[in-house]
Protein backbone atom coordinates (compact mmCIF):
# COMPACT_ATOMS: atom_id res chain seq x y z
CA UNK A 1 0.00 0.00 0.00
CA UNK A 2 2.77 2.14 1.27
CA UNK A 3 4.45 1.70 -2.36
CA UNK A 4 1.21 2.62 -4.46
CA UNK A 5 0.67 6.08 -2.10
CA UNK A 6 4.47 7.04 -3.02
CA UNK A 7 4.42 6.42 -6.47
CA UNK A 8 0.78 8.55 -6.29
CA UNK A 9 2.77 11.15 -4.74
CA UNK A 10 5.69 11.24 -7.23
CA UNK A 11 2.55 11.52 -10.05
CA UNK A 12 1.01 14.38 -8.39
CA UNK A 13 4.36 16.33 -7.80
CA UNK A 14 5.32 15.47 -11.16
CA UNK A 15 2.31 16.89 -12.78
CA UNK A 16 2.55 19.63 -10.67
CA UNK A 17 6.04 20.52 -11.79
CA UNK A 18 4.70 19.94 -14.68
CA UNK A 19 1.40 22.24 -13.81
CA UNK A 20 4.23 25.28 -12.82
CA UNK A 21 6.16 25.16 -15.74
CA UNK A 22 3.63 25.32 -18.13
CA UNK A 23 2.16 28.33 -16.30
CA UNK A 24 5.34 29.89 -16.61
CA UNK A 25 6.20 29.40 -19.95
CA UNK A 26 2.89 30.97 -20.69
CA UNK A 27 3.48 33.51 -18.93
CA UNK A 28 7.00 34.84 -20.45
CA UNK A 29 5.39 34.23 -23.48
CA UNK A 30 2.60 36.64 -23.05
CA UNK A 31 4.90 39.37 -21.61
CA UNK A 32 7.41 38.69 -24.27
CA UNK A 33 4.27 39.76 -26.65
CA UNK A 34 3.36 43.19 -23.99
CA UNK A 35 0.70 42.14 -22.11
CA UNK A 36 1.61 44.27 -19.18
CA UNK A 37 -0.29 41.75 -16.78
CA UNK A 38 2.01 38.82 -17.50
CA UNK A 39 4.59 41.32 -16.95
CA UNK A 40 3.93 41.84 -13.44
CA UNK A 41 3.33 38.39 -12.75
CA UNK A 42 6.51 37.45 -14.43
CA UNK A 43 8.93 39.91 -12.38
CA UNK A 44 6.86 38.49 -9.20
CA UNK A 45 7.67 34.91 -10.13
CA UNK A 46 11.10 35.58 -10.63
CA UNK A 47 11.56 37.59 -7.79
CA UNK A 48 10.28 34.62 -5.52
CA UNK A 49 11.39 31.82 -7.28
CA UNK A 50 7.27 30.64 -7.06
CA UNK A 51 5.44 28.67 -10.08
CA UNK A 52 8.71 26.79 -11.49
CA UNK A 53 10.86 29.55 -11.82
CA UNK A 54 14.62 29.90 -10.97
CA UNK A 55 14.76 32.53 -8.70
CA UNK A 56 16.57 36.21 -10.81
CA UNK A 57 15.57 39.23 -9.33
CA UNK A 58 17.71 41.19 -11.67
CA UNK A 59 15.36 39.79 -14.50
CA UNK A 60 12.81 40.44 -12.00
CA UNK A 61 12.73 43.80 -11.47
CA UNK A 62 13.82 44.58 -15.19
CA UNK A 63 10.12 42.61 -15.96
CA UNK A 64 8.34 44.75 -13.42
CA UNK A 65 9.70 47.98 -14.44
CA UNK A 66 8.73 47.02 -17.97
CA UNK A 67 5.28 46.59 -16.74
CA UNK A 68 5.03 49.74 -14.84
CA UNK A 69 6.65 51.98 -17.61
CA UNK A 70 3.28 50.24 -19.78
CA UNK A 71 0.78 51.62 -17.39
CA UNK A 72 0.51 48.73 -15.15
CA UNK A 73 -0.10 49.66 -11.92
CA UNK A 74 0.15 47.12 -9.62
CA UNK A 75 3.64 46.98 -11.35
CA UNK A 76 4.08 50.53 -10.33
CA UNK A 77 3.09 49.58 -6.86
CA UNK A 78 5.79 46.51 -6.60
CA UNK A 79 8.22 48.26 -7.75
CA UNK A 80 8.06 51.53 -5.95
CA UNK A 81 7.98 49.06 -2.67
CA UNK A 82 10.76 47.38 -3.76
CA UNK A 83 12.98 50.89 -4.25
CA UNK A 84 11.25 51.36 -0.56
CA UNK A 85 12.26 48.39 1.07
CA UNK A 86 15.99 48.26 -0.27
CA UNK A 87 16.50 44.49 -0.18
CA UNK A 88 16.09 43.74 -3.70
CA UNK A 89 17.56 46.73 -5.28
CA UNK A 90 19.07 49.27 -3.54
CA UNK A 91 17.23 51.72 -1.58
CA UNK A 92 15.87 54.60 -3.66
CA UNK A 93 13.17 57.09 -1.83
CA UNK A 94 12.97 59.17 -4.99
CA UNK A 95 12.67 56.52 -7.47
CA UNK A 96 10.05 54.87 -5.13
CA UNK A 97 8.33 58.19 -4.59
CA UNK A 98 7.84 58.45 -8.31
CA UNK A 99 6.53 55.02 -8.97
CA UNK A 100 4.27 55.08 -5.99
CA UNK A 101 2.46 57.96 -7.54
CA UNK A 102 1.96 56.34 -10.41
CA UNK A 103 -0.15 53.60 -9.10
CA UNK A 104 -1.63 55.81 -6.63
CA UNK A 105 -2.48 57.71 -9.22
CA UNK A 106 -4.30 55.00 -10.97
CA UNK A 107 -6.10 54.35 -7.51
CA UNK A 108 -4.52 51.46 -5.94
CA UNK A 109 -4.89 52.00 -2.47
CA UNK A 110 -1.92 50.11 -1.18
CA UNK A 111 0.34 52.53 -3.09
CA UNK A 112 -1.76 55.43 -1.56
CA UNK A 113 -0.70 54.28 2.00
CA UNK A 114 2.83 53.64 0.86
CA UNK A 115 3.00 56.79 -0.90
CA UNK A 116 1.79 58.56 2.67
CA UNK A 117 4.14 56.94 4.64
CA UNK A 118 7.18 58.43 2.52
CA UNK A 119 5.25 61.78 3.18
CA UNK A 120 4.75 61.41 6.46
CA UNK A 121 8.55 60.51 7.14
CA UNK A 122 9.95 62.89 4.85
CA UNK A 123 11.32 60.37 2.58
CA UNK A 124 12.45 61.21 -0.72
CA UNK A 125 10.81 64.70 -0.52
CA UNK A 126 10.26 67.11 2.92
CA UNK A 127 7.51 65.84 4.90
CA UNK A 128 4.36 66.73 4.06
CA UNK A 129 1.75 65.43 6.36
CA UNK A 130 -1.47 67.08 5.15
CA UNK A 131 -0.63 65.18 1.45
CA UNK A 132 -0.21 61.77 3.93
CA UNK A 133 -3.36 62.29 5.63
CA UNK A 134 -5.11 62.72 2.37
CA UNK A 135 -3.74 59.61 0.95
CA UNK A 136 -4.40 57.51 4.06
CA UNK A 137 -7.85 59.04 4.52
CA UNK A 138 -7.99 57.99 -0.36
CA UNK A 139 -6.60 54.04 0.97
CA UNK A 140 -8.88 53.82 3.82
CA UNK A 141 -12.00 54.73 1.59
CA UNK A 142 -11.05 52.61 -0.79
CA UNK A 143 -11.05 49.27 1.87
CA UNK A 144 -7.79 49.14 3.15
CA UNK A 145 -8.14 48.97 6.49
CA UNK A 146 -3.65 49.45 7.65
CA UNK A 147 -3.77 52.85 5.86
CA UNK A 148 -6.60 53.85 9.27
CA UNK A 149 -4.54 53.10 11.34
CA UNK A 150 -1.58 55.16 10.20
CA UNK A 151 -4.36 57.67 10.08
CA UNK A 152 -5.22 57.63 13.44
CA UNK A 153 -1.66 57.10 14.28
CA UNK A 154 -1.03 60.36 12.75
CA UNK A 155 -3.78 62.34 13.64
CA UNK A 156 -4.08 61.19 17.41
CA UNK A 157 -3.14 64.38 19.42
CA UNK A 158 -5.66 66.35 17.17
CA UNK A 159 -8.14 63.60 18.10
CA UNK A 160 -7.77 63.49 21.35
CA UNK A 161 -8.02 67.42 21.48
CA UNK A 162 -11.45 67.61 19.99
CA UNK A 163 -15.06 68.28 22.12
CA UNK A 164 -17.18 64.76 22.84
CA UNK A 165 -19.48 65.24 20.12
CA UNK A 166 -16.58 65.83 17.83
CA UNK A 167 -14.72 62.72 19.45
CA UNK A 168 -18.11 60.64 18.73
CA UNK A 169 -18.52 61.70 15.32
CA UNK A 170 -14.76 60.78 14.45
CA UNK A 171 -15.10 57.69 15.97
CA UNK A 172 -17.78 56.56 13.48
CA UNK A 173 -15.62 57.18 11.16
CA UNK A 174 -12.80 54.41 12.25
CA UNK A 175 -15.62 52.33 13.33
CA UNK A 176 -17.66 51.80 10.49
CA UNK A 177 -14.63 51.75 7.96
CA UNK A 178 -12.39 48.76 8.71
CA UNK A 179 -10.42 50.40 11.86
CA UNK A 180 -12.94 49.87 14.89
CA UNK A 181 -10.70 49.34 17.43
CA UNK A 182 -9.24 53.58 17.01
CA UNK A 183 -13.14 54.40 16.80
CA UNK A 184 -13.55 52.34 20.08
CA UNK A 185 -10.45 54.51 21.57
CA UNK A 186 -12.55 58.25 21.06
CA UNK A 187 -15.44 56.64 22.13
CA UNK A 188 -13.68 55.94 25.25
CA UNK A 189 -12.86 59.23 25.45
CA UNK A 190 -15.89 60.74 24.86
CA UNK A 191 -17.52 58.55 27.21
CA UNK A 192 -15.06 59.99 29.75
CA UNK A 193 -16.33 63.22 29.27
CA UNK A 194 -19.84 62.13 29.65
CA UNK A 195 -21.58 61.75 26.00
CA UNK A 196 -24.28 59.58 26.28
CA UNK A 197 -24.31 58.93 22.44
CA UNK A 198 -20.70 57.52 22.99
CA UNK A 199 -21.55 55.18 25.82
CA UNK A 200 -24.31 53.85 23.42
CA UNK A 201 -21.18 52.93 20.61
CA UNK A 202 -19.54 51.34 23.18
CA UNK A 203 -22.33 48.95 24.27
CA UNK A 204 -22.64 48.21 20.70
CA UNK A 205 -19.35 47.71 20.10
CA UNK A 206 -19.18 45.17 22.82
CA UNK A 207 -22.70 43.34 22.10
CA UNK A 208 -20.68 42.49 18.52
CA UNK A 209 -16.91 42.49 19.43
CA UNK A 210 -16.33 45.00 17.00
CA UNK A 211 -12.91 46.50 17.92
CA UNK A 212 -12.70 45.12 21.38
CA UNK A 213 -13.87 41.06 22.46
CA UNK A 214 -17.55 40.18 23.20
CA UNK A 215 -18.66 41.06 26.82
CA UNK A 216 -22.07 40.83 28.01
CA UNK A 217 -21.77 42.76 30.53
CA UNK A 218 -19.93 45.64 29.64
CA UNK A 219 -22.57 46.11 26.87
CA UNK A 220 -25.33 46.15 29.20
CA UNK A 221 -23.48 48.39 31.50
CA UNK A 222 -22.90 50.91 28.63
CA UNK A 223 -26.48 50.76 26.83
CA UNK A 224 -27.82 51.72 30.54
CA UNK A 225 -25.47 54.25 31.16
CA UNK A 226 -26.56 55.71 27.47
CA UNK A 227 -29.93 55.62 28.37
CA UNK A 228 -29.76 57.16 31.65
CA UNK A 229 -27.86 59.85 29.69
CA UNK A 230 -30.89 60.16 27.58
CA UNK A 231 -29.98 58.19 24.39
CA UNK A 232 -32.79 57.45 22.63
CA UNK A 233 -31.38 54.39 20.52
CA UNK A 234 -29.82 52.70 23.73
CA UNK A 235 -32.96 53.79 25.43
CA UNK A 236 -35.36 51.55 22.97
CA UNK A 237 -32.08 48.97 22.62
CA UNK A 238 -32.84 48.27 26.86
CA UNK A 239 -36.97 48.29 25.95
CA UNK A 240 -36.67 45.39 23.57
CA UNK A 241 -34.28 43.36 25.80
CA UNK A 242 -36.42 43.71 28.91
CA UNK A 243 -39.61 42.46 26.80
CA UNK A 244 -37.79 39.34 26.48
CA UNK A 245 -35.96 39.09 29.72
CA UNK A 246 -37.49 41.19 32.13
CA UNK A 247 -34.43 40.35 34.58
CA UNK A 248 -32.08 41.87 32.44
CA UNK A 249 -31.38 44.69 34.82
CA UNK A 250 -32.11 42.85 38.42
CA UNK A 251 -28.63 43.31 39.00
CA UNK A 252 -28.58 47.03 38.26
CA UNK A 253 -28.89 50.00 40.98
CA UNK A 254 -31.79 51.28 39.12
CA UNK A 255 -35.90 52.76 41.11
CA UNK A 256 -38.02 49.45 39.90
CA UNK A 257 -40.31 51.57 36.86
CA UNK A 258 -36.55 51.76 34.98
CA UNK A 259 -36.39 47.86 35.08
CA UNK A 260 -39.59 48.10 32.76
CA UNK A 261 -39.52 47.63 29.14
CA UNK A 262 -42.58 50.24 28.86
CA UNK A 263 -40.41 53.17 30.84
CA UNK A 264 -36.99 52.60 28.69
CA UNK A 265 -39.58 52.37 25.20
CA UNK A 266 -41.55 54.98 26.11
CA UNK A 267 -37.77 57.31 26.55
CA UNK A 268 -36.84 55.65 23.12
CA UNK A 269 -39.96 56.76 21.28
CA UNK A 270 -40.03 60.36 22.83
CA UNK A 271 -36.76 60.67 21.02
CA UNK A 272 -38.17 59.40 18.01
CA UNK A 273 -37.57 55.62 18.23
CA UNK A 274 -39.85 53.60 17.70
CA UNK A 275 -38.23 50.49 16.30
CA UNK A 276 -34.68 48.77 15.65
CA UNK A 277 -33.85 49.55 12.50
CA UNK A 278 -34.15 53.61 13.37
CA UNK A 279 -32.43 52.75 16.88
CA UNK A 280 -29.24 51.66 14.67
CA UNK A 281 -29.78 53.98 12.01
CA UNK A 282 -29.71 56.78 14.73
CA UNK A 283 -26.69 54.93 16.65
CA UNK A 284 -24.52 54.08 14.05
CA UNK A 285 -25.21 57.05 11.22
CA UNK A 286 -22.70 59.45 10.63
Amino acid sequence: MRRYLSLLLLLMLSAQGAFCTDVLRETRAKAELGDVGAMNYLGYLLLSGEGGAERDAAEGVRWLTAAASRGDVKAASNIGWLYMEGEVVDRDYAKARRWLEVAAGGGLPVAMSLLGDLNRDGLGAPADTLMADSLYRRAFETGLADAGYKLYALREGELAALPAPEKVKAGRYFYLRGAPSEGVKLFYLASDEGDATADALLGDAYSRAVGVPYDHDLSLRYFTRAALGGNASAAFILGELLEFFPDALEGEELAPERRQAAYWLERAAEGGIVDAAAAEAALLGE
